[in-house]
């Protein structure tokens, strides 16, 4: 008779897919589908672990998600996105991710400084506004969920050789293009102003340059866990548990799920990661959850 190993909690590396394991802190088996970890539970049935049934649905108007000053170091930054409009690198710029003060933000489309600009990120380094990203003519991105990580890396495509941000673009790391001399080190989300936002760069109780689509986890660690991108992606199939030490090595200190950790209702997102409620954040001008989820 086959026998599987028997093990307190599934490992964090070195799986193959296939891997089985009877896990006694859940008295469960377990076995790694090659991205995931997959659960069965003792009465022979399969129970997934995870669920993700909400994103948030910004109209492109004046919708906003806004968080607190919470002055994190961005070591990475990973979220989902639905961008309603196809992307290129003529489109007006819209904003995934900013702060009121122009420190560490994300841009989709065109612009300032950075010629061909498909994805740009923003930050802020010796008092200077500064721009680099994923540039190059005839760029283009679908309509459709795409997900995107920033990390700060010890040798970065942007700075080679030296630290520097990369981008990874749907499991893929894409070159970027420095528009303003390259960080030299890594930035901080709203460490003064009015805190961050998610759908536009709001600013003086103005918005600008706002998203027209949804956001789904997003997240955001005080180091670089780049290197469990593949988990995190998931090859495309949706979200993933980012607290779980089978997909990452370490917790995010932001981690919005985005409506699924609030049933859906009312103005809060709750705050999953490190920090707790000190980092929740709040529906602004009429952003809906939609049942529409990265998968």
């Amino acid at each position: 008779m086959a026998t599987i190993d028997t093990i307190t909690n599934r490992p964090e590396s070195g799986m193959s897919a296939g891997d089985a394991y009877f896990e006694t802190s859940s008295d469960k088996i377990v076995v790694w589908t090659g991205s995931a970890w997959t659960e069965i539970a003792s009465d022979n049935s399969s129970s997934s672990s995870f669920t993700n049934a909400y994103s948030v649905d910004f109209d492109g108007t004046n919708d906003i998600v806004s968080g607190p000053t919470v002055g994190t170091t961005v070591g990475t930054c990973s979220m989902w996105f639905y961008n309603d409009d196809v992307i290129t690198t003529g489109s007006t710029g819209q904003v995934l991710l900013n702060t009121k003060s122009s420190y560490f933000g994300i841009v989709l489309g065109n612009q300032t400084a950075l010629s061909n600009g498909l994805i740009a990120i923003q930050y802020l380094q010796s008092g200077q506004h500064r721009t680099i990203g994923y540039t190059g003519s005839g760029l283009s991105l679908a309509s459709g969920w795409h997900h995107i990580m920033t990390a700060w890396v010890s040798s970065s495509s942007t700075n080679p050789g030296n630290p520097g941000y990369d981008i990874w673009l749907d499991g893929v790391k894409v070159g970027n293009d420095t528009a303003n001399t390259a960080p030299t080190a890594p930035d901080i989300l709203a460490d003064n102003g009015n805190g961050f936002h998610l759908g536009a760069r709001f600013g003086t109780g103005s918005i600008y340059r706002p998203f027209n689509g949804k956001i789904d986890e997003f997240a955001v660690w005080s180091g670089n866990v780049s290197g469990d991108i593949a988990n995190i992606y998931n090859s495309g199939a949706g979200a993933v548990d980012l607290n779980s030490s089978g997909v990452v090595g370490t917790a995010p200190e932001i981690w919005w799920r985005m409506g699924d950790d609030d049933g859906g209702t009312g103005t809060t997102i709750t705050n999953q990661g490190s920090l707790g409620s000190s980092a929740d954040g709040t529906l602004v001008n009429g952003p809906t959850f939609s049942t529409d989820v990265p998968s």
